[in-house]
C-alpha cells in the first residue's frame, strides 16, 4: 500500500506478484490472501491495465464472499465492489459500474462503515463527471468530504479536495478550485501522497493552460 501511495506502481505490482501473494494459502489464509489481491487489482487499475485489474477484482470478490468473519467480509466486499465499479467505469460499462456503487453505498450504510460510504461517493463522483455530470460529481465528492472531515482523516480529505478542484475547474470557479487543489497539494507533501499530489500539479497546470497563463502552465 506504500508504494502505491507514493507511485511506485511497478515495483508493488511486481512484489505482490513474484513475493507476497504466492506463498499465501488462498484457503487457509483467505482474508490476507483477498487483501493482497485487492492491492494487485488497485495498482494494475491505477497503473492503466484495466483487464489485467478486472481479472484479479472478480478473483477477490469471489473469495471475498466466503470469508466467514461477518464483519471482515462486508469491509473486504465493499472495497472489491468500489473498485470493481471503477475499473467498469474506465472500459465504458458504466451502468454496471453505477450498480456496484450504489451497492456498496448501501451495504456500508447498512453496517455503518463511514470510510467505506466515503469512500464508495467519492469513487461514484469519478465516474459522474466522466460521464459528464459535474454538478452531481460535485454533490458526491462533498458528501465523501464531509464524512472524511467528521473522521479527521487528512489523507482521504485531500483527495475529496483535489477530487472536487478538478470538478470545480469544468465549472469555471478557478478561484475556488485552486484554493482546494493548493490545500490538496500541501498536504499530499506533507504526507507523501504522489498519486494525489500528481492530479493536483495536473488540475493546476490544466487551470493554467484554461486562463492563458502559460509560465505558470508549463511549471505544473
Amino acid at each position: 500500500n506504500a508504494m502505491i501511495a507514493i507511485g511506485e506502481l511497478e515495483a508493488a505490482i511486481g512484489l505482490l506478484e513474484r513475493e507476497i501473494i504466492p506463498p499465501i494459502d488462498r484457503e487457509k489464509q483467505r482474508n490476507l490472501w483477498v487483501r493482497a489481491t485487492q492491492m494487485l487489482a488497485n495498482a494494475y487499475f491505477l497503473a492503466g491495465l484495466y483487464q489485467d485489474a478486472l481479472e484479479f477484482n472478480e478473483r477477490t470478490v469471489a473469495e471475498a464472499n466466503k470469508i466467514s468473519d461477518q464483519m471482515t467480509k462486508v469491509e473486504r466486499q465493499i472495497d472489491a465492489m468500489s473498485l470493481h465499479g471503477l475499473i467498469l467505469q474506465k472500459i465504458g460499462r458504466y451502468k454496471e459500474a453505477v450498480k456496484d456503487f450504489r451497492d456498496g453505498i448501501a451495504m456500508a450504510q447498512k453496517y455503518n462503515r463511514k470510510g467505506q460510504i466515503a469512500m464508495v461517493y467519492s469513487n461514484y463522483g469519478y465516474l459522474a463527471r466522466d460521464y459528464g455530470a459535474v454538478d452531481q460529481s460535485i454533490e458526491f465528492f462533498n458528501a465523501s468530504l464531509k464524512i472524511d472531515e467528521e473522521l479527521k482523516s487528512r489523507k482521504y480529505i485531500a483527495s475529496d479536495n483535489r477530487n472536487l478542484g478538478l470538478s470545480i475547474i469544468i465549472k469555471g470557479d478557478y478561484n475556488r478550485a485552486r484554493d482546494l487543489l493548493n490545500d490538496a497539494l500541501k498536504t499530499s507533501e506533507e504526507l507523501h501522497l504522489t498519486y494525489n499530489a500528481a492530479y493536483c500539479y495536473f488540475g493546476l497546470g490544466d487551470m493554467a493552460l484554461r486562463e492563458r497563463k502559460w509560465p505558470e502552465a508549463e511549471a505544473n
